[in-house]
């Protein structure tokens, strides 16, 4: 088996609770899916979310990244040998974690399909579910206090409130809550 094609493209989602936290008010995300394809017609699908604040890279940045040099050092190779793959791949992507990312996503998920099994049971995954996390952007006090309650009403039991403007002000809210 061998990878034959990739292609990388990106999703603008709008976010249905937009948020702002320390550096930056958001109201919609880009994702960059990828997608590697094998001679057997077997594909393994990757997706993240770059943040040049996190991951030093935007969404473009990382298509590009993908397109111009992650396709060229794949194509042709066995995608079952992922470990290979990912250590060829790590000198060219200093600085690129989120492309990085996207290609193990990518082979870790094509390497499920051959086997026959969800990625969750290979890699030894046992829960039935997994608790998720809601976020709650910086927001005044009494507001914070009414998202939190929402989403507790909801069935959340873990909250990320987040903070950096105002230590203080941070401290009060959380709390509040």
């Amino acid at each position: 088996m061998r990878i034959t094609q990739a292609e990388a493209w990106l999703v603008t989602m709008r976010l249905e609770e937009p948020y702002s936290v320390a550096y930056r008010y958001s109201d919609s995300t880009t994702n960059v899916f990828f997608r590697l394809e094998t001679d057997q017609g077997v594909f393994g699908l990757g997706c993240v979310a770059p943040d040049p604040e996190v991951t030093g890279e935007t969404a473009e940045q990382t298509l590009q990244t993908l397109q111009g040099v992650v396709l060229p050092l794949v194509k042709g190779e066995d995608p079952l040998r992922i470990t290979k793959l990912l250590e060829a791949a790590k000198p060219h992507l200093l600085g690129a974690p989120a492309a990085l990312g996207a290609l193990d996503l990518a082979l870790h998920d094509l390497i499920g399909k051959v086997a026959g099994l969800p990625l969750w049971r290979l890699l030894g995954g046992y829960r039935e579910s997994i608790a998720t996390s809601m976020t709650i952007g910086i927001l005044p006090e009494a507001e914070t206090v009414e998202r939190a309650l929402h989403w507790i009403e909801r069935g959340f039991r873990i909250l990320k409130i987040k903070g950096g403007h105002d230590w203080e002000i941070d401290i009060a809210r959380i709390r509040r809550v």
